[in-house]
């Protein structure tokens, strides 16, 4: 026969710790952006429990969007940055130099200090377009 005892005490249990929310802002939004452009993303974060995070910012040249399967991007990022603010300027060759770039991927990943990333992970694409030529004339 088996015989159950009450217990009494104090449990402690940690609550669970929620992922971040993150968005990405860029200045100047509806500009239409240049190669050699600078440009200066931020991070728009939310903790639910107050949480310190931290950022990873990755920028890639891209050729035209394909599919959210293959985005066309070169393998490895050409910027990266650690900080809420990511000062970068557009790429002006891909990194096989045979060709500019007409798209710049920008990822974001904010990571708590207890490890919870903010899914889905922020990712911008921005369009980019090459300068009109410029006519210098000379007199001789």
């Amino acid at each position: 026969m088996a015989m159950l005892s009450g217990m009494s005490g104090c449990f402690y249990l940690d609550s669970i710790n929620q992922r971040p929310g993150a968005q990405i802002a860029l200045d100047n939004a509806d500009a239409q952006k240049f190669r050699d452009d600078p440009v200066t993303a931020h991070a728009v974060t939310s903790d639910p429990e107050g949480d310190t995070v931290s950022y990873l910012w990755r920028a890639y040249a891209c050729g035209e969007w394909i599919s959210a399967l293959e985005d066309g991007c070169d393998p490895l990022p050409y910027a990266t940055g650690a900080l809420e603010e990511f000062p970068f300027s557009i790429a002006n060759l891909r990194a096989d130099g045979a060709a500019p770039p007409t798209n710049i991927k920008l990822d974001l990943q904010v990571t708590d200090e207890y490890g919870a990333v903010a899914l889905p992970r922020p990712r911008l694409f921005i369009p980019v377009v090459g300068r009109i030529p410029t006519l210098e004339l000379q007199a001789f």
